[in-house]
């Protein structure tokens, strides 16, 4: 059973995943008006719940998929992604920031396609990959809600760059993380 659901798509978590794409559309399509932002602001909370619970029905229903293992992470940097790029857009958030988010971002799309091609594997999710993923919802939750409350600009400044601060930080050991699995499937592989 375990197996064949490997190379069965049509699960719930994948069906989650690509609902999560679609919350991008509406997230990106909304933001930029002040009026319907509150409309980005629930797409970002619904695709922060959609994703602990396409998780835990993949994890507790055996709905695990290879499909999944490629559409759930896709699903989570293409939200990142765009978010950052939409606040920095804006203005709402410094440009030196999204450019170190999408850099890193990047190498991991990058690298997950290199490895994939030379060793035909790829990296499962990891505990540090998925709190990195909790963190920055909640950072783009939290700073978004704070923006639409109107608090004071100073202090919204500093709790984004504690929160974005954070969620870098983290994101960044789960990288360095992430580099080391990829390092010792590669060798493993030439040693056979």
């Amino acid at each position: 059973m375990g197996e064949n659901r490997k190379h069965d798509w049509a699960t719930v978590p994948n069906f989650l995943s690509l609902f999560r794409i679609i919350l991008v559309v509406i997230f990106c399509v909304f933001y930029f008006d002040v009026n319907t932002r509150w409309f980005s602001f629930a797409a970002l909370v619904l695709s922060g719940l959609t994703d602990i619970l396409d998780g835990y029905i993949a994890r507790n229903f055996n709905q695990v998929s290879n499909l999944g293992k490629v559409l759930d992470p896709f699903a989570d940097k293409l939200f990142t992604l765009s978010t950052v790029i939409c606040f920095s857009i804006s203005g709402f958030l410094p440009w030196w920031i999204t450019s170190i988010i999408i850099l890193k971002e990047l190498f991991m799309i990058f690298g997950g396609v290199l490895l994939y091609k030379k060793v035909k594997g790829i990296i499962p999710s990891r505990w540090y990959g998925k709190f990195t993923t909790i963190l920055f919802f909640a950072t783009f939750i939290l700073s978004l809600f704070f923006d639409l409350m109107n608090i004071d600009k100073t202090i919204l400044n500093i709790i984004v760059y504690v929160l974005f601060g954070t969620a870098i930080v983290f994101s960044l050991f789960a990288l360095i993380n992430y580099i080391k699995i990829a390092v010792v499937m590669n060798r493993e592989k030439e040693r056979k």
